[in-house]
């Protein structure tokens, strides 16, 4: 590897020194990237800026190498010996720009050479302190791009030059710490640290993967002095390091860091567990969903990564960037999550969501009562998990389904429209219950013979306490009816009053209120007689009404023969059913009164003898029998006629004795 060479300063050295006999030295120690990281189109590395104090020489840490065509460049800071002008840039057409830069303090600078040349310096240094402050950390980076070789400090370009190549072949980059143009050994370097050394392949930026220790000289160095500085591995991370004074002298080529570095992902869901090895710096994504359904009501939810390992992560991020500084082991944390499902038909029910296992969930509806309308609405019954409560807690353990139960009411409005009447039963009822109505009084005079009275409901009822099945809004509200008395005078056939009744209304009177209209009697009762009757009369006002019924006299006559009265023994059966038993009399004649329909069944004896005789509407019942004076009547004319039958009989006889003499 070249040497780094400021031809200004080696001049000035020269000159401080005034003997040509000093030799000078370029003490390198570093890492030298692996074959693998050759083929680049640059390089870079993070450089830890550190304020340094020297007395012989100046000190930089770079980043650089040689290309294809074996041209040279590099990047990094430096710090100088002393404070003195320098130009801030030199190329072929000369230097330029001078400013002052103080000894101790760190400035970034560039350089580059031309394929085979060791001309004097070319490149750029940027002004006193331009490394940032001390212990900071700056990238210092070169690529090629179009032709044309970028120098960048912290992603802010700062030169380019072209040198005939766009990659560096089979040469690898390096990352030194060099103290060049001194003539001693004995300078102390303070520890500086070098990290992410990268090179720029197929338009992007890798890590080195592999790189080895190197300590010695640079070009056109005096080797008569020993390199005592040195670069070691920082904390077994990988792309790594430190050099400086003081440290372990590992033989050339000794690995610094390699490919061998591991990533251990543990988890019960959506990565599976893995171990998976990466090349040292790799920058890798690390991601678990932030829920994993185990079912439809069962989740895990990422709560985490528990990180062991340099460059490791611990923390809530599901997606996670790591670097491969190192073995990396994540441990996935989840958290076991149920669905509480809060369901209600009506209304608005709080609580529904994912909970954690063993949490507690509070559930709820906003209101216990839900009007439909004024005469329909909801009433909140408990839940299905047996709580009566409005609101509820619950220890989750597992999927819950609660449902808000609801009990359907509707309102029965029992009203009057009669100042003189109450109506029991207003109010809420439960669907499919049972409300019962009642209204009193039933009958409300106006006058004596005039009437309000309860005839009925308007849903149909007939009874004053009513039993309703209620599956909906009911309106309901008894119903009167205005009625005059009516006295029905039962007459019989003769005019005369008889205490009959009759069949109105699917009542039995003969006294009654009834509204007006007209009317038609079928039936009358006399005697516990059915009567039919066809009477038609209309009602406006209070009123008796003369009605002529069938009832009839019915006379009863037993004589002998010779029309003489004889007292014989009637059995009779009359229409209502009802029998009796009577005489005739001295007379020989019964008059039967008021008879239902004149209407009668007889069984007339006398002397032992029988007679059956009917009589209806009023027609009369004549039987004759034979009396003892008509026996004995009998008897005497029977002996006169055997008188004289006998008497014609000797006659006769008589003459035919003198016809024959």
């Amino acid at each position: 590897m070249r040497g780094y060479r400021i031809l200004f300063l080696l001049m000035l050295a020269l000159l401080i020194i005034g003997n040509s006999y000093y030799a000078q030295y370029w003490f390198q120690f570093g890492a030298r990237g692996s074959s693998s990281s050759s083929q680049n189109n640059g390089a870079s590395i993070m450089i830890k800026t550190i304020d340094q104090s020297i007395n012989s020489g100046s000190l930089g840490f770079w980043v650089g190498e040689n290309l294809q065509n074996n041209a040279f460049l590099q990047i990094g800071y430096l710090v100088q010996n002393y404070t003195a002008e320098y130009p801030s840039f030199c190329d072929n057409s000369g230097c330029r720009n001078n400013e002052v830069l103080h000894a101790g303090d760190a400035e970034w600078f560039y350089e580059y050479f031309y394929p085979n040349t060791t001309s004097a310096f070319l490149g750029g240094i940027g002004p006193d302190g331009s490394a940032g402050n001390n212990g900071t950390f700056h990238n210092y980076s070169f690529f090629e791009d179009g032709g044309m070789w970028y120098f960048k400090v912290d992603g802010k370009i700062v030169g380019n030059v072209s040198l005939g190549s766009s990659t560096s072949g089979s040469n690898s980059p390096v990352a030194f710490g060099e103290l060049a143009n001194t003539s001693i050994n004995t300078q102390e370097i303070h520890d500086v640290a070098f990290m992410n050394f990268s090179i720029y392949k197929n338009g992007k930026w890798l890590p080195v993967p592999s790189a080895t220790s190197y300590i010695g000289y640079g070009d056109s160095s005096d080797t008569s002095l020993p390199d005592p500085y040195g670069v070691t591995e920082f904390g077994n991370r990988a792309n790594y390091f430190v050099v400086g004074s003081g440290l372990l002298l590992p033989a050339d080529f000794t690995t610094l860091w390699s490919s061998t570095y591991y990533l251990g992902i543990n988890s019960a869901y959506g990565y599976t567990t893995s171990r998976n090895q990466y090349i040292p710096y790799t920058e890798v994504n690390i991601s678990e969903p932030n829920v994993t359904y185990i079912g439809a009501d069962t989740r895990e939810v990422f709560s985490g990564w528990i990180g062991s390992g340099f460059g490791s992560y611990t923390g809530p991020k599901n997606n996670v960037a790591l670097i491969i500084y190192g073995n990396i082991t994540e441990n996935a944390n989840w958290n076991r999550e149920y669905f509480v499902n809060i369901e209600t038909p009506y209304g608005k029910a709080q609580g529904s969501g994912w909970y954690k296992n063993n949490s507690v969930a509070s559930y709820g509806i906003n209101s216990n009562i839900i009007y439909i309308n004024r005469t329909t609405r909801i009433i909140f019954a408990g839940w299905s998990n047996g709580n009566k409560g409005q609101t509820g807690k619950l220890t989750v353990d597992g999927h819950e389904n609660i449902t808000a139960l609801w009990i359907k009411e509707f309102y029965v409005n029992a009203s009057s429209g009669y100042q003189f009447a109450n109506v029991s039963g207003s109010g809420w009822y439960a669907n499919g219950s049972v409300a019962r109505v009642y209204v009193t009084p039933n009958v409300s005079y106006s006058e004596p013979s005039e009437r309000y009275a309860f005839i009925g409901w308007n849903n149909g009822g007939r009874t004053r306490n009513i039993s309703i099945n209620v599956t909906s809004p009911l309106s309901i509200y008894p119903v009167f009816q205005r009625q005059y008395e009516v006295y029905l005078d039962g007459r019989d056939v003769y005019g005369r009053n008889i205490d009959a009744y009759f069949r109105i209304e699917n009542k039995t009177a003969n006294r009654i209120f009834l509204a007006a209209g007209r009317y038609n009697l079928n039936l009358a009762v006399y005697k516990d007689a059915n009567i039919p009757i066809d009477y038609m009369f209309n009602v406006s006002a209070p009123s008796i009404m003369p009605i002529n019924l069938s009832v009839y006299n019915v006379t009863i006559s037993t004589t002998d023969f010779f029309s003489l009265p004889v007292n014989a023994l009637v059995n009779a059966i009359f229409a209502n059913g009802s029998s009796s038993s009577f005489y005739t009399g001295e007379n020989g004649i019964v008059t039967l009164v008021d008879v239902p329909l004149g209407s009668v069944s007889t069984h007339i004896s006398y002397l032992g003898i029988s007679k059956s005789a009917d009589a209806y509407g009023g027609s009369v019942i004549k039987e004759s029998f034979i009396s003892l004076y008509n026996i004995e009547f009998g008897i005497a004319v029977i002996i006169i006629l055997i008188i004289v039958v006998y008497i014609i009989i000797k006659e006769e006889e008589h003459l035919k004795r003198n016809i024959v003499v």
